[in-house]
C-alpha cells in the first residue's frame, strides 16, 4: 500500500469518527432542546393557570423567599411588607426583602405592570420570576391573593369539585376568559380534605369576567351568593392550606388533637390555630367578645325561640340541639351594614351564619335589609357572628330544632 492509499484510509476513518461524534452531539442537543421546551411549556402553563387549592408544582419554595420591589414601580412597599408579614405570622413561611433585583436564583421581583398577576408556584430552581401589580391592586387582599398564587394556590372556584357548589354561565363570560373559569382535573391538584370554601380570598366574585356586568357565578346554596368574592385578606382555610403544604413537618411529633377544623400552630406546636368562631388550646371553645352580647350559648328545641342583637358591637352566638336533630334558623328582619362592590358582604361587617358541617369554612354572609330568610343546619349546631357598625344596625333571628 503506497503513501496515498494509506492517507486515504486514514482520512476515511477520521471522517467516520467525526460523523459519529457529530451525530451524538446533535442527539444530545436535541434532547436538551426538548427538555428546555418542556420547561417552557410548564412555565407557560403555570402562567395560564394563575388565577387556589395547592397546585402540583414541580419545585417547592425554600425559606426565606427572597423578594424585591422595583424602586421605580411607585408601589407602596409598606403595604406589601405588611401583607407578607401577615402570611409569616400565620405560617412557617418567611421572606427576605432584597435591595437589588433578583436574577440567577429563585425569588420574586415585584413590578408595576398593567395587570395584577403571578405564576402559580415556583417556576424555576435557578431563576427569579415576576409578580406584577397596578397601584390599585396594592392592598392586603389582592397582594395576598397574588402572592398565594406564587406559593402554589389556585382559585377556589376552579377546584375539581366546584360543580357541586357553583354554576358558571359561560355564555355570559368573555370568550378570552372562559378557560380561566374551567375547573382543574383532580390529578392536577393536591388534596388536603379541606372543604369547598365560598369565603376563600381566592374565590372569584359573582361577576368575574362578565361580558355585560351580569352574574357569571351562582352559588348552588343561594344563601352564599353574597359571600363569594371576599377581598380583605386570606381566610382561615387559605392559611390552613399553606400550613399543610409547607409546614406539615414542623409539629409532626406533637400529639395534640385540634377540633372544629383547627390545625397545629407552626409557631407554637403546643396549641392549635383555630377557625374564627372558635378558640382555646384545641379549638374546642366558643368566643365571648364582650359582656354586651348577653347570653351567647343557646339551645334549640321544638319551640321557636328568638335572638335579637342591635347596635355597635361584635358578638358570637352558638346554637346547639340534640344530636338527632338539625336547626332551622330564620333571619326575621335586619338592618345591617351595606354590601361592598359587586354585592359582596365582607366578613367582619354585617352577619355571618355558619350552618355547614365543617366549622372551618366562612359562613354565609348577609348585609343590609333581610326579611324572613330561612336556612337549615347540616349538623346539630349553628354559630353566628354579628358585627354592627352603626347604632341603627340590628338583626332578629328565630330558631328551632327540626
Amino acid at each position: 500500500m503506497n503513501f496515498f492509499q494509506i492517507f486515504f484510509v486514514i482520512l476515511l476513518v477520521l471522517l467516520n469518527v467525526y460523523e459519529i461524534k457529530s451525530n451524538f452531539l446533535q442527539r444530545n442537543n436535541f434532547n436538551n432542546l426538548e427538555y428546555d421546551n418542556n420547561l417552557l411549556k410548564r412555565n407557560v402553563q403555570a402562567r395560564i393557570k394563575r388565577a387556589i387549592r395547592i397546585r402540583k408544582v414541580d419545585i417547592k419554595w425554600e425559606f426565606p423567599i427572597k423578594y424585591w420591589v422595583d424602586p421605580e414601580s411607585n408601589l407602596n412597599e409598606t403595604i406589601i411588607d405588611e401583607a407578607l408579614k401577615d402570611i409569616s405570622d400565620k405560617t412557617c413561611i418567611t421572606w427576605k426583602k432584597e435591595s437589588s433585583q433578583i436574577l440567577n436564583e429563585p425569588g420574586l421581583n415585584v413590578r408595576n405592570r398593567n395587570l395584577c398577576a403571578s405564576f402559580t408556584g415556583r417556576s424555576s430552581d435557578n431563576k427569579s420570576q415576576e409578580i406584577t401589580f397596578t397601584p390599585e391592586c396594592v392592598y392586603k387582599g389582592r397582594l395576598q391573593h397574588e402572592f398565594s398564587h406564587a406559593l402554589g394556590l389556585v382559585h377556589e372556584n376552579r377546584r375539581p369539585d366546584s360543580k357541586n357548589y357553583i354554576d358558571i354561565s359561560f355564555d355570559k363570560v368573555k370568550n378570552k376568559d372562559i378557560r380561566k373559569l374551567q375547573p382543574f382535573e383532580s390529578e392536577e391538584l393536591l388534596s388536603f380534605n379541606i372543604p369547598y370554601d365560598y369565603g376563600s380570598q381566592l374565590h372569584a366574585d359573582s361577576k368575574i369576567y362578565s361580558e355585560s356586568n351580569s352574574i357569571t357565578i351562582k352559588t348552588k346554596d343561594p344563601n352564599y351568593q353574597n359571600t363569594i368574592g371576599q377581598d380583605t385578606g386570606l381566610q382561615f382555610n387559605d392559611f390552613k392550606q399553606l400550613n399543610l403544604y409547607y409546614c406539615n413537618t414542623v409539629c409532626s411529633n406533637k400529639k395534640l388533637k385540634c377540633k372544629n377544623g383547627g390545625y397545629l400552630n407552626s409557631k407554637n406546636c403546643d396549641k392549635c390555630s383555630c377557625p374564627p368562631h372558635y378558640g382555646g388550646k384545641d379549638c374546642s371553645k366558643g368566643k365571648v367578645l364582650n359582656n354586651k352580647c348577653g347570653k351567647v350559648s343557646l339551645t334549640a328545641n321544638k319551640n321557636k325561640k328568638t335572638l335579637k342583637v342591635n347596635g355597635i358591637k361584635k358578638c358570637y352566638y352558638y346554637i346547639n340541639t340534640n344530636s338527632k336533630y338539625k336547626i332551622q334558623l330564620t333571619i326575621v328582619s335586619s338592618d345591617l351594614p351595606q354590601a361592598e362592590k359587586n354585592g359582596v358582604c365582607f366578613r367582619g361587617k354585617g352577619l355571618e351564619v355558619l350552618y355547614r358541617k365543617d366549622p372551618s369554612v366562612v359562613g354565609a354572609m348577609f348585609c343590609g335589609s333581610i326579611e324572613n330568610l330561612t336556612m337549615k343546619s347540616e349538623k346539630n349546631r349553628v354559630s353566628i357572628y354579628y358585627v354592627g357598625t352603626n347604632t341603627t344596625n340590628f338583626v332578629e333571628i328565630s330558631y328551632k330544632s327540626i
